[in-house]
């Protein structure tokens, strides 16, 4: 496999288990007193395993488009690189959220309520 084939791979790997710990956090929670922190504690710790997935195989460890568009903007790597792994990233969120919405409830990954989203007006919607 080529170094960069396989720092895409990497990207992705990162950005599915952040993204996949940052679903999980937001839809399960299990005690409405402890539930910033849980959803915290989960997301934080996803988020660093993530990183260190994406490292370990030569990403860049951004697991975000953002970060991913100001490395190239500093020079950090060239565009061509930061186009794949912003392909990797993205692709890797959908692949996250198509685990956790169809493979999820089988898992119970959701807890007993399907995930929110907001709406931006009066309040969450279901999806």
């Amino acid at each position: 496999m080529s170094s960069s084939m396989q720092s895409y791979l990497g990207e992705f790997a990162g950005t599915f288990i952040f993204a996949l710990g940052g679903f999980v956090a937001a839809g399960y929670i299990p005690n409405a007193a402890q539930s910033h922190l849980v959803t915290a504690l989960i997301a934080g710790v996803a988020l660093v395993v993530g990183v260190l997935v994406a490292l370990q195989f030569g990403g860049a460890g951004a697991l975000n488009p953002g970060f991913t568009i100001a490395g190239a903007v500093k020079g950090e790597f060239n565009w061509s690189v930061a186009a794949g792994y912003i392909a990797a990233q993205i692709l890797a969120v959908l692949a996250a959220y198509f685990l956790y919405r169809y493979v999820g409830p089988m898992l119970n990954l959701q807890g007993s309520k399907p995930p929110l989203i907001s709406t931006g007006t009066v309040g969450p919607a279901r999806i």
